[in-house]
């Protein structure tokens, strides 16, 4: 995972020195500009065009049926989640594709997906496959965080992408008129809410305290009636309010009991969290396993959870002050526009906390002089990039692009399968990287077009890096830094592949193009 740090450009064993004089460099060096990022749609306005969705109706159960399941049937499994089943008797693990409306979806997630495009429309795919199941999954965006996502699940080896794209074919068919597919709030209990809103209303001027979003926990079968919070203050996520809401077989009683607002509500201290469950009511569903409107809210204290639970059930009858919003509209993105958010070839860079500092290249020059270099990589983190580029480009390839991101450079691809880090570091010792056993192997110390580098791979061999002295003394400040990780691809779940000695020497060739070039 990646982090912000000072031009450290890898490990975080080197020992990070105080900034080199400027010695009038930047006078020569544009000043680096940041780009202005396109803006989310209106999150209100998505959130009232989900809401007004019946999931149900985005399944082809008629094309289920001419395909050879002539009993297929749909199941609402919470007020904006259904699945649909070869035979309305359906038990749990019996086949199903499902459809979750309002899903969180964001660019780090997409990052892992293949982009696919579906009767017009912008859509994602990821195949996942264990020993004994086959399981697809499609999402299709509708703000840079949000997304309706169909899963098709089965227990045995089979392909079921090819099926669960047509179904999100014909889902995206009828996507073009939402007025069309309505939910009927009168036959689907709680569907008038998001899980968000309604976990507002309940904290009421609590609400100020916290960050919310869609549930994303494993094993939420409704993530747009439930809602996670975070927050503001940084306290831990663990102690935050949740809402689950699903329809759910009766559960078995669990906890203590209690009498809420004529609900009976069971109170379960779990650890550090207070689990407060009650049925809130027939689903009208008529399969005994979605039979209930199971609510769960989940706090870090039995009294505070009880309380919400009281002012929950007072609220879950009526609706959102906003329930009358005008709704997104066209609510999917074309496959050319941009669901995401990311500026041009930072779509292919994922770091942990987002990319909201990647920042394509801009063209910079390059100063004669190696030392003057050194000093113009620390006024622009773009010299970097120009520095290295022509070398990356040549060795690997165009489709790699230049993008920085904290004080480094990236060079990335849209297959995403391998990323290239790149440093002209003014104030790191080379000889203090790789030096930690536990960590990498095969250090050694080698000469690169007359320099000498230090090399090592990490132990799963999945990263390979070179710290080389421009100066020819690896105990003196100042290094030229490649490293080269890979990544899983797209659209499939697979092992972290190592990087080939073909690819190692790969960065060599780069290193010794950089040298010759710039610092010989």
């Amino acid at each position: 995972m990646l982090v912000p740090v000072v031009l450290t450009g890898g490990d975080g064993d080197g020992s990070a020195g105080e900034a080199a004089p400027d010695g009038g460099v930047s006078a020569a060096v544009p000043t680096e500009t940041r780009s202005a990022r396109p803006p989310d749609r209106d999150m209100q306005a998505i959130t009232v065009a989900l809401r007004q969705l019946d999931p149900c109706k985005l399944l082809d159960v008629q094309g289920a049926r001419s395909r050879g399941a002539p009993n297929a049937a749909t199941i609402a499994t919470g007020p904006h989640a259904c699945m649909m089943v070869v035979h309305p008797d359906y038990s749990p693990a019996d086949e199903n594709v499902s459809v979750r409306v309002g899903a969180l979806s964001d660019h780090f997630s997409r990052y892992s997906m293949a982009p696919i495009e579906l009767n017009g429309a912008r859509a994602y795919l990821y195949q996942q496959g264990g020993s004994a199941r086959g399981h697809c999954r499609v999402d299709i965006p509708v703000s840079f965080t949000r997304a309706i996502v169909f899963e098709h699940e089965t227990y045995d080896k089979r392909d079921v992408c090819p099926a669960l794209r047509r179904y999100a074919g014909a889902a995206v068919a009828k996507l073009g008129s939402p007025d069309s597919l309505t939910i009927d709030r009168d036959t689907r209990p709680f569907s008038q809410w998001d899980g968000c809103s309604f976990l507002s209303q309940v904290l009421g001027q609590e609400a100020d305290m916290y960050t919310f979003q869609p549930h994303h926990a494993d094993g939420v079968a409704d993530p747009f009636s439930g809602c996670a919070t975070t927050d503001k203050s940084g306290k831990a996520e663990a102690t935050t309010p949740e809402l689950d809401v699903r329809y759910k077989e009766a559960p078995e009683p669990s906890g203590q009991a209690a009498q809420i607002a004529g609900k009976t509500v069971y109170l379960e201290q779990l650890g550090p969290l207070c689990e407060a469950t009650w049925n809130n009511g027939p689903s009208g569903v008529r399969n005994k396993w979605f039979a209930t409107t199971l609510f769960t809210i989940t706090t870090g204290d039995c009294d505070v959870a009880a309380r919400l639970a009281e002012q929950a059930i007072s609220l879950a009858g009526g609706k959102p002050s906003h329930a009358d919003a005008q709704p997104q509209r066209p609510l999917l993105y074309g496959p050319d526009e941009n669901d995401t958010g990311s500026l041009g070839a930072c779509v292919d860079f994922r770091v942990t906390g987002g990319n909201a500092d990647c920042e394509p290249y801009q063209e910079v020059p390059v100063p004669e002089a190696p030392d003057q270099i050194l000093k113009a990589a620390g006024v622009n983190r773009h010299v970097q990039c120009a520095v290295f580029k022509e070398a990356v480009q040549g060795v690997f390839g165009t489709a790699f692009k230049p993008v920085t991101w904290g004080e480094h450079c990236y060079f990335v691809e849209p297959e995403h399968v391998l990323t290239i880090q790149v440093n002209v570091d003014p104030r790191n010792v080379p000889n203090d990287y790789g030096n930690r056993p536990d960590l990498y192997l095969d250090r050694q110390v080698t000469d690169i077009a007359g320099k000498p580098a230090v090399t090592y791979w990490t132990k799963r061999r999945e990263h390979f890096d070179i710290y080389l002295s421009p100066s020819g003394d690896l105990s003196q400040r100042g290094n030229l830094h490649i490293g080269i990780e890979t990544k899983r691809g797209r659209g499939r779940e697979a092992d972290l592949p190592e990087v080939t000695p073909e690819q190692a020497q790969q960065a060599s060739e780069v290193m010794a193009h950089v040298v010759q070039k710039h610092f010989s």
